[in-house]
């Protein structure tokens, strides 16, 4: 596990690595929104945080846009 965390800090991320995670948060998105308990608790979070309405409007597109470098910067 240290390897690993280590790895995770020294390593850039690969372009795959990268898609495969942004497909995941892009196509889990949708189950964190399926009922109503689900949706009030994403809209509190985003209140409570301060990030406006459009924050979850354009959440998928957001995410799609993250490129390596983007990630790699501290």
């Amino acid at each position: 596990m240290l390897y690993e965390l280590e790895r995770i800090v020294n390593e850039p991320v690969t372009a795959e690595e990268l898609e495969d995670a942004k497909s995941y948060l892009v196509g889990n998105f949708p189950t964190t929104i399926e009922t109503p308990n689900q949706i009030a608790t994403q809209i509190g979070q985003v209140k409570l945080l301060g990030l406006g309405k459009e924050y979850l409007e354009g959440y998928r597109k957001e995410v799609a846009k993250v490129t390596v470098q983007d990630v790699s910067e501290p």
